[in-house]
């Protein structure tokens, strides 16, 4: 029996995780370390107010208002500091990733 082991990848997005990252983004705009220039972006920031934090569908008539383009632009901001360069890539990189073919 082969066991493998892969690194789990992604980023969970809750109510914890959104908050901090939504606060991030907000102080990296505010303090001019990042300039968001696209036009849907910037809409979704004007409308997004604390209270979507808290909003889980269902009974809230707003629940089809997901902010897709400003979470993602927030998950992007969160994980600038765990990308690596290119150099930093390992040769193997794409041999080392799952193959589910295998």
């Amino acid at each position: 029996m082969k066991t493998s082991t892969y690194q789990k990848l992604g980023f969970q997005t809750n109510v914890a995780t959104k908050s901090d990252m939504i606060f991030q983004l907000k102080s990296a705009v505010e303090d001019g370390i990042l300039a968001i220039k696209d036009k849907r972006i910037l809409r979704e920031m004007k409308n997004y107010r604390r209270a979507e934090l808290q909003t889980r569908g269902g009974k809230d008539p707003n629940a089809t208002r997901h902010f897709d383009l400003l979470i993602a632009t927030a998950i992007a901001w969160a994980m600038r500091n765990h990308a690596k360069s290119k150099s930093e890539v390992p040769s193997n990189y794409k041999e080392s990733l799952p193959n589910p073919a295998r």
